[in-house]
């Protein structure tokens, strides 16, 4: 379990709204027709808070509260970023990819590991957040144009954060 301060819970808290502050993802169908991401696709898809695992006995009954990881992790081949407990004060964060989890030690290395991994290794951006990656490459940290112009979303942001 992390120890946390009144800061870590909000910088978790602020790395998880991140896709909020962007455009979904877009993906296309066909010649002309286009999927739009919804929120509720878009947030887990960056950062997916899940329950934790917890079993109790009791009079031979077993109760299942949560997500069981080897369980959640069959078929998920994309890297993504997976916590277990409250969304402000995670008890655990893994990268998962290719079945496997990567334990980190905070949420914040869980999205660094993550952006890193898909990034060296040249996958491309889950299409329900691929905007809050690329604003992640371009201006966090410095790494190209990403896919296509920059939204009006990303540049105000950017703008925002480069004031002093």
């Amino acid at each position: 379990m992390f120890v946390f301060s009144l800061d870590d819970e909000k910088s978790n808290l602020a790395l998880q709204v991140l896709p909020l502050l962007f455009p979904a993802g877009v993906k296309k169908q066909g010649q002309r027709s286009v999927q739009r991401a919804t929120m509720e696709e878009s947030m887990p898809a960056f950062i997916n808070v899940e329950k934790l695992f917890r079993e109790m006995s009791l009079f031979a009954f077993l109760h299942i509260d949560g997500t069981n990881l080897p369980m959640y992790l069959e078929g998920k081949r994309e890297p993504h970023v997976l916590v277990f407990g409250e969304r402000k004060n995670p008890e655990q964060a893994f990268v998962a990819v290719e079945g496997d989890a990567i334990p980190c030690t905070s949420l914040l290395k869980a999205v660094d590991v993550c952006f890193k991994l898909t990034y060296v290794l040249d996958i491309s951006y889950c299409w329900q957040c691929s905007h809050t990656y690329t604003y992640l490459q371009k201006y966090v940290y410095g790494l190209g144009m990403g896919d296509g112009p920059p939204t009006s979303s990303v540049v105000l942001l950017n703008s925002f954060v480069e004031q002093e």
